[in-house]
């Protein structure tokens, strides 16, 4: 087998591991989701997240709330820009 199948094999394995990982950690947020909803009510949902935990974004709280629901959620992935480092002058 060739150098580039290995390495390709290589990244293809951990890619699958990372994304089932990532499956993973959303379904038990969306768990953790499903216990403020039922303490609070799905209308208090948003507002619990902005007074707790600002930096998630609401859009993305409620798919991790689907997932462990079980309903179906779209995913979508883009490559991210890389940043150009800035030279001081």
């Amino acid at each position: 087998m060739s150098i580039l199948a290995k390495e390709l094999k290589k990244e293809y394995e951990l890619a699958q591991q990372y994304i089932e990982a990532g499956f993973q950690h959303a379904f038990l947020a969306g768990e953790l989701l499903a216990e403020v909803e039922k303490l609070s009510g799905i209308e208090e949902v948003e507002e619990w997240l902005n007074e707790n935990c600002s930096e998630i974004p609401f859009g993305e709280a409620e798919q991790f709330l689907r997932l462990f629901k079980g309903e179906p959620i779209k995913v979508s992935a883009t490559r991210q820009p890389e940043e150009k480092e800035v030279q001081e002058s």
